[in-house]
């Protein structure tokens, strides 16, 4: 489940920013705070986000690190999904039930 935002300015709060970091390091294989980009869906919907293929790749262009195609880096992801979380875009995307990782309306 996505974890609120923290407080109004959409600052998370320290245990907001733990769970994105844990999610995102369940993924971490390598352990180098380095996913594939192709995992950061499966990184969204663990937190309760059930985006469309093009709303995940519009987040995934604001990721990609631009010197490694293929790659998000920890520094790159957490930003972007704070933001999600600050601008709750996550509750429309979570209107829809997600199933194997498609929305069903």
């Amino acid at each position: 489940m996505v974890p609120s935002s923290g407080d109004a300015d959409g600052v998370p709060s320290p245990l907001a920013n733990r769970k994105l970091i844990e999610s995102f390091e369940v993924f971490d294989h390598e352990q180098n705070q380095t996913v594939d980009r192709r995992e950061v869906g499966a990184i969204l919907r663990s937190l309760g986000f059930c985006p469309s293929e093009q709303e995940l790749q519009e987040v995934l262009r604001d990721m990609e690190d631009p010197k490694h195609v293929g790659v998000v880096h920890l520094d790159r992801y957490l930003p972007v999904v704070t933001k999600l979380v600050a601008q709750q875009r996550w509750v429309r995307w979570m209107t829809s039930i997600c199933r194997n990782g498609k929305r069903v309306q």
